[in-house]
């Protein structure tokens, strides 16, 4: 896989930040620089914000609860949308050479690469999301800012 297949035509940086979460019981990360705000689910409620669980996103229905959950808050043009995360990990900075493309199977679910790699930590792999791509998504909710 290429850099310009990963990003969409723009070239990786050497390194990338990433922050590292659970959600739906598996370890996930997103580069930080599409996180515009991190807040809990309480706060985003609050606020008017509207946000979608994995499950939710995927169609597999609402999950009971959202209680202790922690929202990441990304923009697309002048809509704020959230995924709520079971919990955050920490940031690691990654170099994009220990970027692996996903295997067959997992590269093209949920639509157009929105898994579009995994990165090991430890004994764990981790999977890669593109925020952007979530957008493509309808069962995404988005709210319009100001």
């Amino acid at each position: 896989m290429t850099n310009d297949e990963t990003t969409g035509g723009g070239a990786l940086p050497p390194e990338m930040d990433l922050l590292m979460f659970t959600a739906a019981g598996l370890k996930m990360a997103v580069d930080t620089f599409g996180v515009d705000c991190i807040m809990s689910s309480e706060e985003a409620q609050q606020l008017g914000v509207s946000f979608s669980t994995l499950n939710e996103i995927f169609g597999f229905g609402k999950e009971g609860s959202r209680a202790e959950k922690t929202v990441l808050l990304y923009k697309t043009g002048n809509e704020a949308r959230g995924i709520s995360v079971d919990g955050l990990d920490a940031i690691m900075t990654v170099p994009t050479g220990a970027i692996q493309p996903l295997p067959w199977p997992l590269s093209n679910f949920a639509g157009p690469r929105l898994f579009w790699g995994i990165v090991q930590r430890g004994s764990d792999l981790v999977l890669l999301i593109d925020l952007y791509r979530l957008n493509v998504l309808k069962s995404c909710n988005a709210v319009t800012t100001a």
